[in-house]
């Protein structure tokens, strides 16, 4: 149960960080709020979803990337800039997932889980 609090406050948390760093490349437009707090609200859930539902870590990264994708739409410019920003925004937890060690059972662990 703890576990499951920890990751829906986190993502949420995250999701926040996400809004703001949107910010830093992309202008907001007072207009769009409702439809943008929308589709933020919609990467929440979907990505908590998938989290929950699988414990996936190739299925999370490819639900982020694509939310966040989805997300960049809402805003003015390049599709280039805008793969940009949803790769780049994901590519930290995609280098920690590169760089650990699978158990047996394909699922990630946090260093010293299980132990006494």
């Amino acid at each position: 149960m703890f576990e499951i609090i920890t990751a829906l406050s986190t993502n949420l948390f995250r999701t926040f960080i996400i809004k703001k760093f949107m910010s830093l490349f992309f202008p907001a437009f007072a207009e769009n709020k409702k439809r943008e707090n929308f589709f933020y609200f919609l990467f929440y859930v979907v990505t908590a979803g998938i989290y929950l539902a699988f414990h996936f870590p190739l299925a999370n990264i490819a639900v982020n990337i694509l939310m966040l994708y989805v997300i960049t739409q809402l805003y003015e410019g390049e599709q280039k800039k805008k793969i940009l920003v949803a790769i780049s925004t994901i590519r930290r937890a995609i280098a920690e997932l590169s760089s650990q060690e699978l158990p047996d059972d394909g699922r990630i662990r946090c260093a010293g889980a299980g132990r006494k």
